[in-house]
Parts: C-alpha cells; structure tokens; sequence
C-alpha cells in the first residue's frame, strides 16, 4: 500500500518497463526520495499473479509474455 500523493510524486509505475519489475523499480525510487518502507511480518496478504489479465490463452497474450521474460 502506498499514499496517493507519494505515488504520484514518483511518477507512478515506469511504463517503459511493462508488467515486469516496475514494481521494484518504484520501491527504489520511494527510497532514493527518502521515505521508507515498512514490513511486517504478521499481515497476511494474497497476490493473485496477473488475475486480471487473465489466462495465456491467446497468440497475443503469449507474446506480450515471452517479451516480459526476455527483458
């Protein structure tokens, strides 16, 4: 979870960087700004992978995931 206004000075997620790592990349650019980053190790969170893109199932779909794997 992240505060709207702190996203938003970061430039939210790096689009150059598709599905994959943008993630990350963000935690590095809340960092290098100075705020940090809380764990904790009793919340309980599910991440359900790519839920809503759905399935692989399409031509498409496969080669916009083979391009995340090879970058």
């Amino acid at each position: 979870m992240i505060r709207k206004n702190v996203f938003d000075e970061m430039g939210g997620f790096d689009e150059n960087l598709g599905i994959a790592l943008n993630d990350v990349d963000l935690c590095l650019k809340i960092r290098e700004k100075g705020y940090l980053i809380v764990y904790t190790p009793y919340s309980e969170l599910y991440h359900y992978e790519s839920l809503s893109r759905g399935y692989e199932n399409t031509p498409g779909k496969k080669i916009v995931s083979k391009k995340r794997v090879n970058t």
